[in-house]
C-alpha cells in the first residue's frame, strides 16, 4: 500500500492503457502537479516496451498501491466507463471525491458524470490536454512531447483516420515545436490491415521502383484500379513504414485520371510543393493530387523532373569528403611522396604552400617521374597546378559535374579559403551508384539475414533498431558516452563486433569505443563522471574504463563491467607480419585498418546524430550475403593472424569466406608468414577459436586450408580426434548444465592471476583439503588438450612453449600427458569403488584434467582401452562423474583451529588429519562433528 497523505489526488486512465491514455496522464500531471499517476490495470505491449525504454518519464504506481480511503480527487483521462477503471469505480459514488473527466469519445449511455467535464470530439484525448497546457504557458520536455505525439498518432492512425481534426494537427505542431521526435512513431505505433487492403498493399510493394536524386531515395509505385481508392493514403502510410522509405509517390491509373498520394519523411523534399505543379496540395510530409489527361507512366517521368527542381540536397560535399586531409609540400621529393603513397595507399594528394592548395600530385605522376630517374626532384615540377575545388555545401550533382567534366581524381573542399576535406572519384561512385548496389543479386541461394532496410547505405540512422534490440540501460549508457564526447568537442563511436552483432541480432555487450579526438583524455573524463577507474596505454593512445557499478540490463547474459576506448587511428606495417605503427586519424581510416568489412562499421553516439551507422565498406551488404571479406588485398600479409579470425567468424555465423578473400588467404600462406609472427599472437587467436561454442567446425576448416600445421605438423583432424572433440563438447555441456557455478571470461594476459584465484593457491589449510577443485574452467583448454592428444609429452610441451601458453595451461597439459594412463588404470580397478578411494585418485588434479579424462572415457576412440582393462566394478566415466558431482563438494566440520584447541601440535600433520576425516565422511563413517571428534580420538589419539 502506498503511504500517501490525506486529500490524495490521482490521475487514472482506462485499463489496458494505450499511448493516448499514458500521454494524457502525463499531460494531466502538468495541469495537476500535486496528483499521483496511477495505472488502473495493465498496458498494451507497445506501451510496456516504451516504458521500459524510458522508465523515468511516467512515474506511475499500480492501483493496489493506493489507499482509496485517502483519495479526495480523481482525474479521469480517455474514458467515461466505470467498467474500465477497475477498483477506482468505487470512488464514483463517494460524495467527498471530486471527479474530473477529460475525454474525446462520443457521449453514450452509462457514461461517468464528472463534477468537471472537458469533452471534445477530436482524434485523441491528448489533444484536449495539450490545448490547456498551451493556454497556461506550461513547458514540455522533448521526451514528454514525444510521448504525447505517440498518443495522438496512435488514436488518429498517424493522422489519417476520419476522426482527425485540425486541433490534432495543431497539437502535433506544438509538440514538434517542443522537440518531439516523430521517428519513434513507426517503432511503437502499429495498425493491422483488413483482408481487402492486404492484396492492394502487396501490389504497391511489387510495383515499387527506386530513384536516387541528389542522394535522396525516391520510391514510386504504379498500379491500376477501376475506381477511386478511398483508403489509399492509409496504404501508402503503411507502405512507407514497411519499406522504410524516405519519400514515396503512389500512382493509381484510373480509367480517366491518375490518383496520386505522396508521403515524405525527409526535410529534403516537400511533397506538397511537388504536387502543386500538378494541381494538388497538402503539406510538406503528406500530399495528394488527381491528374487528368495523362498516363501514370508519363506522370512518373514528369514527377522525376519536378523533384529534381524541388529537392534540397541530402548529401552535400561536406558529407562525402574525407577529413582531415593528408597533404604534401611543393618541396617534397618524388621519392618521399612515393613512400607516402605506399604507406597510406592514397592515389592523389593536395600540395600545400602555407594555407593554400597550389597543386595536386597523383600516383601516376610519381610513377612516371620515378621511371624517368627523377626520384630526388621536387614534386612542384610535376604536379597539376590547375586546382578545381568545391564549396562544402555543393550538391551531389555539382560534385559529379566537376569531377567528370574536368576529368580529375581529387576534388579539394574549400571553406573560407581553408582546405577541410577532399572528394575522390571512388566517393562519387559509391554515392551515385548506391541504387545498383542495393539491387545487386545474391551470390548464392542461401537465406539472407534480416538486416535493416537500405542495408547498403553509407550512412543510416539505426537508433530505432538499437531501441528494439538493446536493453534500455545499455542505450542510456551509450547516450551518456556521446554526451560526454560532445562536452569536450569530440566525436564518439561504438565500433566493431558490437555493431556487427547488433545488425545480426546476436547478443554482444563487449563495448569498444573509438573517439575522434584524444581517447585517453576522453576516457579519464568519462571515468570521473561515472565514478569508474581508467587505465591508459599511452603508446597506443587507448584506455580501459572499469565501471564502479556494472551495467546489468534486463535480458543481458552478462553485465558490462568495462569498456575499451581508443583514439581513431590508422596503421602502417613496416614489413609483413610486423606489429603496426599507429597514428591518430579519422573514423574512416580507423575502420579501414580493421580485418573484415563485417567488422568495419561504427555507430555515432553524439546526441545530435545518435544511432547514425557509418558503413564505408559495405559491411551490411556482406552480412546479408553471409560473406567474410577483407578490406584490401594485403590484409593477410600485413597480419596473418587475420586468417584465424576469418575462419572463426565464418564458422560462428555459418558464413563463407568469399572467393577473393580465399585467394588472398592462400597467397599469404604460401609466403610462410606465420614463422615471422609473435607466437603469443597465434596463441591468442587459437584460444579464441577453441573458446567458440563448437570449435570442431573451425578446426575442420583449418585442416582444409592446411593451417593446423602452424600449431604443429603432426596434428591431423582424423576420425579419432573428431570423436574426442565431440566427447569434450558433450562433457562440457554436461558439466555446465549441472555443476558449473562460475565461468571465467578473461583476456589471455590475465589467465595466471585469474586461475590462481580460481584454484585457490592461497586458501586456508582446511579449504586446501576439502575444495581442491573449483567450479570455474577454461573450456578452451579441454579442446587444446584434445588437439595435443596425439602428440607425446615432449612434443606437446614444445607446442606450449612455442605458443607461450600460460603456466597453468602448461601444467594441465603436462599432468594429462604424464598421468592419464595411471589415473584411468586406477579408476578401472574393481577395488577403486568406495568414494574415498575415487577421491584419492582425483582430488589433487586440475579440474580441466579431470574433465578431459571424463571426455576420454566416453570417446569411442578411448572406450576400447577402458573396456579391455581389468574387470571394473562400474564404468570409469561414472566414477569421475560422481567425483565431480558429489565427492569434491563434501566438507567436514573440524578445522585447523579445532585441532589446535584440542591440543594437536601445529604442523604438516594437520593436512593428513583433516584429509583422513574427509575420507571417513565420504565413506559414511562420520556424519556429525561429534562423530569427527570421536574419530580423531580413536585414529589420532593425543
Amino acid at each position: 500500500m502506498l503511504h500517501s497523505p490525506m486529500n490524495l489526488s490521482i490521475i487514472v486512465g482506462h485499463s489496458n492503457s494505450d499511448f493516448d491514455v499514458v500521454a494524457s496522464m502525463v499531460a494531466a500531471k502538468k495541469l495537476y502537479p500535486h496528483a499521483q499517476l496511477v495505472f488502473a490495470g495493465s498496458q498494451e505491449k507497445s506501451v510496456r516496451n516504451y516504458l521500459a525504454a524510458y522508465p523515468q518519464l511516467v512515474p506511475a504506481v499500480k492501483a493496489k498501491q493506493i489507499n482509496l480511503a485517502e483519495v479526495t480527487e480523481m482525474i479521469l483521462v480517455d474514458t467515461r466507463y466505470a467498467s474500465r477503471i477497475g477498483i477506482f469505480a468505487e470512488l464514483l459514488n463517494r460524495p467527498n471525491v471530486k471527479i474530473t473527466v477529460f475525454d474525446h469519445h462520443p457521449k453514450s449511455q452509462g457514461d461517468i458524470t464528472g463534477d468537471v467535464e472537458v469533452i471534445q470530439e477530436v482524434g485523441a484525448t491528448t489533444t484536449i490536454l495539450i490545448e490547456l497546457i498551451k493556454k497556461q504557458n506550461l513547458t514540455l520536455t522533448p521526451e514528454e512531447a514525444t510521448l504525447m505525439a505517440l498518443g495522438i498518432y496512435e488514436d488518429t492512425g498517424s493522422l489519417t483516420f476520419l476522426s482527425t481534426t485540425k486541433a490534432d494537427l495543431d497539437a502535433v505542431k506544438y509538440l514538434l515545436d517542443c522537440g518531439a521526435d516523430l521517428t519513434l512513431v513507426p517503432t511503437y505505433v502499429f495498425h493491422d490491415l483488413d483482408t481487402e487492403q492486404i492484396p492492394m498493399l502487396g501490389d504497391l510493394i511489387r510495383a515499387l521502383t527506386e530513384h536516387y536524386i541528389d542522394g535522396v531515395k525516391i520510391a514510386i509505385s504504379i498500379i491500376r484500379a477501376e475506381k477511386y481508392i478511398g483508403d489509399l493514403a492509409y496504404l501508402v502510410h503503411k507502405l512507407r513504414d514497411i519499406e522504410n522509405l524516405p519519400v514515396i509517390f503512389a500512382l493509381v491509373q484510373l480509367p480517366d485520371r491518375v490518383q496520386v498520394i505522396a508521403r515524405s519523411q525527409t526535410k529534403a523534399l516537400n511533397v506538397a510543393e511537388v504536387l502543386s505543379h500538378f494541381g494538388g496540395g497538402g503539406h510538406r510530409t503528406a500530399a495528394s493530387a488527381l491528374v487528368k489527361d495523362i498516363t501514370a507512366e508519363q506522370l512518373q517521368q514528369q514527377l522525376i523532373e519536378t523533384i529534381q527542381g524541388c529537392i534540397v540536397p541530402l548529401i552535400r560535399a561536406k558529407d562525402m569528403m574525407s577529413s582531415p586531409v593528408m597533404t604534401v609540400s611543393p618541396n617534397h621529393t618524388v621519392d618521399q611522396v612515393r613512400k607516402i603513397i605506399l604507406r597510406y595507399g592514397h592515389s592523389s594528394f593536395p600540395v600545400m604552400a602555407g594555407n593554400n592548395v597550389v597543386g595536386i600530385v597523383s600516383r601516376f605522376d610519381i610513377d612516371r617521374a620515378m621511371h624517368l630517374g627523377l626520384a630526388q626532384s621536387p614534386i612542384n615540377k610535376f604536379m597539376s597546378t590547375n586546382v578545381i575545388s568545391v564549396d562544402p555545401l555543393a550538391s551531389l550533382h555539382q560534385v559529379r559535374a566537376l569531377l567528370l567534366e574536368h576529368d580529375i581524381n581529387l576534388l579539394p573542399v574549400i571553406d573560407s579559403n581553408r582546405l577541410i576535406g577532399v572528394i575522390t572519384r571512388h566517393d562519387l561512385l559509391k554515392i551515385t551508384h548506391q541504387e545498383f548496389i542495393t539491387a545487386e543479386p545474391q551470390s548464392d541461394s542461401r537465406t539472407t539475414l534480416p538486416l535493416p532496410e537500405s542495408a547498403t547505405a553509407k550512412f543510416q540512422n539505426i537508433a530505432a533498431l538499437m531501441r528494439e534490440r538493446l536493453p534500455a540501460e545499455l542505450i542510456g549508457f551509450l547516450r551518456q558516452i556521446g554526451e560526454v564526447a560532445d562536452q569536450i568537442g569530440y566525436t564518439a563511436f561504438v565500433v566493431g563486433g558490437f555493431v556487427r552483432d547488433l545488425l545480426l541480432n546476436v547478443p554482444n555487450y563487449d563495448i569498444d569505443i573509438v573517439v575522434e579526438g584524444d581517447g585517453i583524455t576522453f576516457a579519464r573524463k568519462f571515468a570521473r563522471i561515472i565514478n569508474g577507474h581508467c587505465k591508459s596505454h599511452k603508446r597506443f593512445n587507448t584506455a580501459i574504463v572499469t565501471l564502479a557499478n556494472p551495467l546489468r540490463g534486463e535480458g543481458m547474459l552478462a553485465p558490462v563491467q568495462k569498456i575499451d576506448i581508443a583514439t581513431a587511428r590508422t596503421e602502417f606495417y613496416e614489413y609483413p607480419a610486423a606489429l603496426p605503427q599507429v597514428e591518430a586519424s579519422t573514423i574512416k581510416h580507423d575502420l579501414y585498418r580493421r580485418d573484415f568489412t563485417i567488422n568495419a562499421m561504427a555507430i555515432k553516439l553524439n546526441p545530435t546524430e545518435f544511432g547514425l551507422l557509418y558503413d564505408y565498406f559495405n559491411g551490411q551488404r556482406d552480412l546479408k550475403k553471409r560473406t567474410v571479406r577483407v578490406l584490401h588485398n594485403l590484409s593477410f600479409v600485413e597480419d596473418p593472424t587475420r586468417i584465424f579470425r576469418a575462419i572463426r567468424f565464418e564458422q560462428r555465423y555459418n558464413f563463407r569466406i568469399d572467393k577473393h578473400t580465399r585467394h588472398c588467404l592462400e597467397n599469404a600462406l604460401e609466403l610462410e608468414l606465420f614463422a615471422q609472427l609473435g607466437n603469443q599472437r597465434v596463441r591468442e587467436e587459437l584460444v579464441q577459436i577453441l573458446s567458440e561454442p563448437n570449435p570442431i567446425k573451425a578446426i575442420r576448416r583449418m585442416q582444409e586450408l592446411n593451417i593446423l600445421q602452424f600449431i604443429h605438423p603432426q596434428i591431423r583432424l582424423n576420425q579419432a580426434l573428431t570423436q574426442l572433440f565431440n566427447s569434450v563438447q558433450e562433457t562440457l555441456t554436461w558439466y555446465r548444465e549441472n555443476f558449473e557455478r562460475i565461468e571465467l571470461r578473461t583476456q589471455p594476459s590475465d589467465w595466471e592471476n585469474q586461475k590462481q584465484e580460481a584454484t585457490g593457491e592461497k586458501r586456508e589449510e582446511k579449504h586446501s583439503a576439502l575444495c581442491t577443485l573449483h567450479s570455474a574452467i577454461e573450456s578452451w583448454l579441454l579442446y587444446f588438450l584434445a588437439l595435443l592428444d596425439q602428440l607425446d609429452l615432449d612434443t606437446a610441451l614444445t607446442v606450449c612453449n612455442r605458443l607461450v601458453m600460460p603456466m597453468y595451461a602448461t601444467t594441465v597439459v603436462k599432468q594429462v600427458k604424464v598421468e592419464t594412463n595411471t589415473v584411468l588404470d586406477n579408476l578401472a580397478e574393481p577395488e577403486i569403488n568406495k568414494p574415498s578411494r575415487i577421491y584419492l585418485v582425483l582430488y589433487e588434479k586440475k579440474l580441466e584434467s579431470v574433465l578431459f579424462w571424463l571426455a576420454k572415457t566416453v570417446s569411442p576412440a578411448s572406450k576400447q582401452y577402458i573396456q579391455g582393462h581389468a574387470q571394473a566394478s562400474e564404468p570409469v566415466a561414472e566414477k569421475i562423474k560422481r567425483f565431480l558431482a558429489e565427492y569434491r563438494f563434501v566438507q567436514i566440520f573440524t578445522t585447523g583451529n579445532d585441532l589446535l584447541n584440542l591440543g594437536y601440535p601445529p604442523g604438516p600433520e594437520y593436512k593428513k588429519i583433516l584429509l583422513s576425516l574427509l575420507l571417513a565422511k565420504l565413506d559414511g563413517i562420520v556424519l556429525t562433528k561429534e562423530d569427527e571428534l570421536k574419530y580423531l580420538s580413536k585414529v589420532f589419539p593425543l
